[in-house]
C-alpha cells in the first residue's frame, strides 16, 4: 500500500462509505477527518482536487438515513455492491502484480474448458491443473 497512494485512498474511502451505510454518523465523520482527509493532501494539485471532490461526494451520503432513498446516480453508485467488488478486484490485481503474477489469470478460459469437458463427458487434460497453478 505504501507504493500505491491512490489505491490506499480508495480503500479508506470505501471504509468511510461502509460506516455511513451503517448509519455510524459520528464515527464516519471522525474517520473522514482523521483517516481520509489527510490522504487528500498530495504534492500533485490535480490529484488533491480529485480526492477532495471524491471525499465531498462521499460525505454527501450523510444526508440520507436510508441508502435506498438516494436520488442521484453518482451517490447510488457509491453504495452499490458492484463498487465494492470493483475495488476488491483492483486490490487483487495490485497484489498479483506486486508479486510478479499476471493479472490475466486465464480463469475464464479454464472455466470454459471445464464446462466443455463436463458437457461432452470428457476428462480434463492432465496438464490443465499444472498450467493453472503456473499461471496463478
Amino acid at each position: 500500500m505504501d507504493r500505491n497512494a491512490e489505491l490506499y485512498f480508495k480503500l479508506r474511502k470505501q471504509q468511510l462509505i461502509e460506516l455511513i451505510k451503517q448509519n455510524k454518523t459520528s464515527e464516519a465523520i471522525k474517520f473522514a477527518q482523521t483517516k481520509v482527509a489527510p490522504k487528500c493532501i498530495t504534492s500533485n494539485l490535480s490529484v488533491q482536487i480529485q480526492y477532495q471532490k471524491e471525499l465531498e461526494l462521499v460525505m454527501s451520503l450523510l444526508m440520507f438515513e436510508d441508502s435506498t432513498k438516494i436520488t442521484t446516480q453518482k451517490l447510488k453508485d457509491l453504495v452499490q455492491q458492484s463498487s465494492l467488488q470493483d475495488l476488491a478486484s483492483e486490490v487483487n490485481r495490485q497484489i498479483l502484480t506486486a508479486h510478479g503474477f499476471s493479472c490475466d489469470l486465464k480463469l475464464n478460459f479454464y472455466w470454459q474448458m471445464l464446462q466443455w469437458c463436463v458437457k461432452n463427458n470428457r476428462k480434463l487434460p492432465n496438464n490443465l491443473l499444472d498450467s493453472l497453478s503456473n499461471d496463478c
